[in-house]
């Protein structure tokens, strides 16, 4: 055998094979789809993760100042998804509206001068809740109920007591 056929003999074999590519690419492919995949479900669940503290956090502040309204309030009263709290000093209506997703509070009060004050403010709780409102024990007593679609066997209720009447 001549020195230049042995050579290009033993070129030949250190090479790869068409198999052995292929096998390489496809692990290759699959190890990459498998990390896209887990990338992909690992932001989804940070950002449900973050959805659900931001609706949380929303649900207290929404506590806190439906509780402090319904304290101070003169009457309260409730027609399907809006819940209506009157002050008599000065004259104020807070109307707290259930809308998909959120809760509304528009705030109004009469001044002295004749103009009226309005605020709003909105509590983003979240399309994963179902909400109602119910007057007990005689009106004077609020109760929101906040039922989570996905686990509807365990609601959060919020209760409110206009002062005097605990």
């Amino acid at each position: 055998m001549s020195r230049s056929h042995r050579h290009a003999r033993r070129s030949i074999v250190s090479g790869f094979t068409l198999i052995e590519i292929v096998l390489v690419l496809s692990l290759v492919g699959s190890l990459l789809a498998g990390t896209i995949g887990l990338m992909s479900i690992a932001s989804e669940s940070t950002k449900q993760a973050k959805e659900r503290r931001l609706s949380r956090s929303e649900i207290r502040r929404f506590a806190d100042d439906v509780r402090r309204d319904v304290a101070e309030a003169d009457e309260v009263t409730v027609e399907g998804e809006v819940m209506t709290i009157s002050n008599g000093t000065p004259p104020t209506t807070i109307i707290y509206r259930i809308e998909p997703g959120q809760i509304r509070r528009t705030k109004q009060t009469q001044s002295d001068d004749t103009s009226d004050q309005e605020s709003r403010d909105r509590y983003l709780v979240g399309p994963m809740f179902n909400i109602q409102t119910a007057l007990k024990d005689d009106n004077r007593i609020v109760q929101w109920t906040l039922t989570q679609i996905e686990r509807p066997e365990d609601p959060l209720k919020i209760m409110a007591a206009r002062r005097g009447s605990r």
